[in-house]
């Protein structure tokens, strides 16, 4: 286990302190989600506006702590892929556009 913590963009600009209880107990869930991040937050939000409410978000230590606060929870098709393959696919003015 990470017992090392690095201060990252999102603990750093955080607005508020917030606290969840930890897992004491069986609980029942229409949806559990594992991990806090980027994907797993976003996914609780999106089914919790479809009127999905019964959902659990479990996360070992807090919100956006694993992968997102690493590398900024980024989701980017395509970008890592080598830019003359991309020039070639969108040409010379929609590679500018998407730098």
């Amino acid at each position: 286990m990470i017992t090392i913590e690095t201060p990252t963009y999102y603990t750093a600009t955080k607005k508020y302190n917030l606290s969840f209880p930890c897992l004491e107990q069986d609980i029942d869930a229409d949806v559990v989600i594992i991990g806090g991040g980027f994907s797993g937050i976003n996914t609780a939000l999106e089914l919790a506006e479809k009127g999905i409410t019964n959902i659990v978000v479990l996360e070992a230590r807090y919100l956006g702590f694993g992968g997102t606060g690493r590398n900024g929870g980024q989701i980017m098709a395509g970008i890592g892929h080598d830019l003359e393959k991309i020039k070639k696919e969108v040409g010379e003015d929609g590679l500018r556009r998407i730098f």
